[in-house]
């Protein structure tokens, strides 16, 4: 199982691209690309490529926001396409993340 590719590292943030089914295959991966992440980084989940977030995605989002939320640091989720927006808001977790 291949590592969720880090499209931009900085000291203060880690930018993850999403694979385009975003279910439970992905969980391992994104745990394995967040486990170095500092106390200070923020976390940005590029969705681009993302068609399919299944419960275990959103679950998946939703543990990260409050692991991030702790250490008071924001979760943005950028390039969302229109069906994932739809997605997210059914689900009622967009007011959890910054949607940019």
């Amino acid at each position: 199982m291949s590592a969720l590719p880090a499209t931009a590292t900085a000291a203060d943030s880690l930018t993850l691209r999403l694979p385009p089914r975003f279910d439970y295959t992905s969980i391992h991966q994104l745990r394995r690309a967040c486990r170095g992440m500092g106390r200070d980084t923020r976390l940005c989940m590029d969705m681009r490529d993302v068609r399919c977030i299944d419960s275990s995605g959103l679950g998946l989002l939703l543990s990260l926001r409050r692991i991030c939320g702790r250490l008071d640091r924001p979760v943005q989720l950028r390039h969302c396409s229109a069906h994932v927006r739809q997605m997210l808001t059914m689900a009622r977790v967009c007011q959890h993340f910054e949607l940019i």
